[in-house]
């Protein structure tokens, strides 16, 4: 496995933690029992050189969700306000702020520590520069990223 994929394992599955932490336990619980699997392979020797034998267990470089999960309706929030389809979202990696891309040339961070109902919002409009002036734009927004500093 490439050094890093450990530490994007779990930030890739925060969403899952944060309602279901026991989703998260076990598939590090099976990945580390594929990394004892390989580590306990024997080696072989081959034309006077140590050679590891490969295990036959996988390793997988992503992690698909399983497909049994259920998340319980009363740890999901449905969030509305985009008016066209959501093409991608992205979580703050220090705070409770999801931002997500629209097809309505809007990005929207939405507070998510707040326990209400309906979370606040900010509408971030994209906008091009036309006559030297701000008009807002038809385009999508597919990519967000977050500065983490």
């Amino acid at each position: 496995m490439p050094a890093g994929k450990e530490s994007r394992l779990g930030e890739s599955l925060s969403l899952i933690d944060a309602v279901m932490p026991e989703v998260v336990a076990n598939r590090q619980n099976l990945q580390n029992q594929q990394k004892q699997a390989i580590k306990t392979e024997p080696s072989v020797e081959t034309n006077g050189e140590d050679s590891t034998v490969a295990s036959s267990v996988p390793v997988p470089d992503t992690v698909d969700v399983d497909q049994s999960i259920e998340i319980p309706a009363s740890k999901a929030t449905v969030l509305r306000g985009h008016e066209s389809e959501v093409f991608i979202c992205a979580w703050n990696p220090s705070r409770d702020l999801l931002a997500s891309g629209s097809g309505d040339s809007t990005a929207r961070i939405w507070d998510m520590s707040d326990s209400s109902i309906t979370p606040n919002q900010l509408v971030l409009r994209h906008c091009i520069q036309k006559g030297g002036t701000e008009v807002p734009s038809n385009k999508d927004v597919t990519s967000l990223d977050w500065n983490v500093n």
